[in-house]
């Protein structure tokens, strides 16, 4: 009975609360939304590859504080404040490096960076998460895990997702930037920020018993300030994708590939959704997916000449968007 109260509360403490977020940070991605199966990939290296791999150079870190130092609290607040962060964060921040090295094409600017080190950071959470859930149930029975819950998935729900969001987004502004400082400076500045918002949040929760929890509020507050800032960046980043599709798609208007009212609805995310409602609804699933398509490629479209715009070639985009132009135009009849 106690290892079925304990499975029921770690999953609706763990499992849904995750859910939830990683939903939220999908849908604010609103007009070029990433290939499911690579953000899947990215909460999995999260959930298993970055905890392994994070886990002996962790230990190796500890055990130079704890000979440097002796154990004691001093220790335990530096293996905290300093090993943790800098071996999880690395862990994580490989499966980004990978991302932007084999997969370039599907980061667009720092928004996707951001999008993916969120989903990275959420794998990451959740087991982690279950782990120190089973600690606090065998240690406080449902009161301590309950307690838990409300800490690590309530008020610091985003904090992996928003640690591994700050490398994403170095990542994200190497690949949309040239020039020395976008392409190294960015992501190593990414990284750090990662590192040290971790360390702060570790060494507040640390130092919690001994400040009389004005660590912990400290903690709270800087952990708070960056998740509201990035949140702020993710939705100036998404204007600004949107004058994108203004921009670029404008052109299309002359050439007949998009009517007027097609381009209005394009370029508006709350008229895309309002759009494939009424479709759904009228017409049913297929006539929905089938003016998703559509919108995509118009994104995909309108990105690509912004590349082509900012980039050049890279890569034959100008091919590319003679193929979009094609398939736009093959899927406007179907959806439209």
């Amino acid at each position: 009975m106690d290892v079925l109260i304990f499975a029921c509360l770690a999953f609706a403490g763990a499992v849904v609360p995750t859910v939830m977020y990683v939903y939220l940070v999908y849908w604010l991605d609103r007009y070029e939304r990433e290939p499911l199966w690579l953000l899947t990939l990215a909460f999995l290296w999260g959930a298993v590859p970055a905890i392994v791999l994070a886990i002996i150079p962790q230990m190796a870190l500890d055990s130079l504080i704890v000979g440097a130092l002796g154990k004691g609290r001093a220790a335990d607040a530096l293996t905290y404040a300093v090993s943790a962060p800098l071996t999880e964060e690395a862990a994580k921040g490989i499966f980004l490096i990978g991302l932007l090295l084999l997969f370039w094409q599907q980061v667009d600017d720092p928004l996707d960076g951001i999008v993916y080190g969120a989903m990275v950071g959420f794998g990451f959470a959740l087991p982690e998460n279950v782990l120190y859930f089973a600690g606090a149930y065998g240690d406080g029975g449902v009161g301590g895990l309950l307690v838990n819950i409300i800490l690590r998935n309530v008020l610091f729900g985003f904090n992996h997702a928003f640690f591994t969001a700050c490398t994403g987004l170095g990542l994200g502004w190497a690949r949309s930037h040239v020039g020395l400082f976008a392409r190294v400076g960015a992501p190593v500045a990414g990284w750090l920020a990662a590192v040290t918002f971790h360390g702060l949040h570790n060494l507040g929760a640390s130092l919690a018993e001994a400040t009389a929890c004005l660590s912990f509020i400290g903690a709270f507050f800087s952990d708070w300030i960056g998740i509201l800032a990035m949140l702020a960046l993710m939705l100036w980043f998404l204007s600004r994708q949107r004058r994108w599709l203004v921009d670029e798609l404008r052109p299309e208007l002359a050439s007949g590939l998009l009517t007027a009212d097609e381009y209005a609805v394009v370029v508006s995310s709350s008229k895309r959704a309002s759009a494939r409602l009424s479709a759904l609804f009228t017409q049913g699933w297929g006539a929905y997916r089938r003016l998703g398509k559509f919108f995509a490629a118009a994104t995909d479209l309108a990105f690509t000449k912004h590349q082509l715009r900012s980039y050049g070639e890279e890569r034959g985009n100008s091919a590319e968007i003679a193929r979009l132009r094609e398939r736009l135009r093959a899927l406007r009849g179907a959806a439209l």
